[in-house]
């Protein structure tokens, strides 16, 4: 009995260590979609793509490098060696193509201009509620651009998990 709670307890440490976290959302930059106080899991494991909703240590992007590490949780909309831009018709463009996005609410639109070349390894990314996000966008005239490095990323955004009447997987 003694060994199999230790094995246990290793396993559920080992999941926590490399596999999965879970972290609290602090603003309103991600609502609808996520809102402030919940508490949501993310996998550590894998790449990020565009669309994904990812948590990241922000130093070096939206604090400065010597502030202590600091997680924010935004939405990749650009990957390195992507042109991202705004705005044709209040639209997000990656590329030269118009992204769906029906995530942002027209109410949150924030239709400031902007054109970018994502870096290699890096990302641009973006609150839901544009009009309220201290996003990528925010960041442009930064050290870091506004840029996150795809070092910082601690993973992808899986589930709502907290309160457990929001619980819900994400899309």
């Amino acid at each position: 009995m003694g060994l199999a709670a230790v094995a246990g307890v290793a396993i559920a440490v080992a999941v926590n260590a490399w596999l999965l976290g879970v972290t609290q959302l602090t603003s309103a930059s991600m609502s609808p979609t996520l809102d402030p106080g919940e508490r949501v899991l993310f996998w550590k494991v894998g790449g990020v793509d565009r669309g994904d909703v990812i948590v990241f240590d922000g130093r070096d992007s939206m604090v400065p490098a010597e502030h202590p590490p600091a997680e924010f949780v935004k939405r990749v909309i650009g990957i390195g060696g992507d042109r991202v831009s705004c705005c044709t018709a209040g639209r997000v463009l990656v590329n030269g193509v118009p992204v769906a996005e029906p995530y942002v609410s027209p109410s949150a639109v924030d239709d400031t201009a902007f054109e970018v070349q994502v870096p290699p390894g890096k990302l641009w990314v973006m609150g839901d509620q544009r009009n309220r996000s201290a996003d990528s966008r925010a960041h442009l005239g930064d050290p870091g651009g506004g840029f996150v490095s795809v070092d910082r990323v601690s993973g992808r955004v899986l589930a709502v998990v907290w309160p457990a009447r929001a619980a819900r997987w994400l899309d």
